[in-house]
C-alpha cells in the first residue's frame, strides 16, 4: 500500500549537505512489511509529469555499494543518504519524491509525496 509521506521543512533537509533518510515500510493493515531482498528505487523530481530519466536524485538497492540499505528487512526498515553532491546545484524549494519496489515482474509505489529542500545559507563548496 502506497503511503503518503511528506518531507516537510521540519525535516531540515538543506542543499549541499548530507541528509540520512530512515524509512519504515508498512502493509495496508498497519503492520510492518518484510522487505528482505527487495529491489528498491527512490527518486526526487521537479514534478509528477517528468520522466524517470529526468530525476534530480536517484537512489537504488542495485549496485555495489547499494545506495539504499535495507537495515532490518523483516521489520521493513531501510535508509538512504541524500549526499551533499546530490543537492549542491539545486535551488531550495518544493519537489516530489517516491520510493518504489522495482523487483522484476512487480512494481509498486511504497511511499510518495512532496519534498521541501531548504536552501543552505552558506555558499556551496565547489564540485
Amino acid at each position: 500500500m502506497a503511503q503518503r509521506s511528506e518531507i516537510t521543512a521540519a525535516a531540515e533537509w538543506y542543499t549541499g549537505t548530507d541528509h540520512l533518510f530512515q524509512v519504515t515500510v508498512y502493509k495496508a493493515d498497519g503492520t510492518r512489511q518484510d522487505i528482505s531482498g527487495w529491489a528498491l528505487s527512490w527518486l526526487v523530481k521537479r514534478g509528477h509529469g517528468e520522466p524517470d530519466a529526468a530525476a534530480l536524485i536517484t537512489k537504488t538497492t542495485a549496485g555495489s555499494p547499494a545506495e539504499i540499505t535495507i537495515v532490518d528487512g523483516p521489520q521493513g526498515e531501510l535508509e538512504f543518504l541524500a549526499e551533499a553532491a546530490d543537492t549542491r546545484d539545486l535551488p531550495g524549494g518544493r519537489y516530489v519524491h517516491e520510493l518504489k519496489l522495482v523487483d522484476a515482474g512487480e512494481e509498486s509505489v511504497l511511499m510518495y509525496g512532496p519534498a521541501v529542500l531548504k536552501r543552505a545559507l552558506h555558499a556551496q563548496a565547489p564540485t
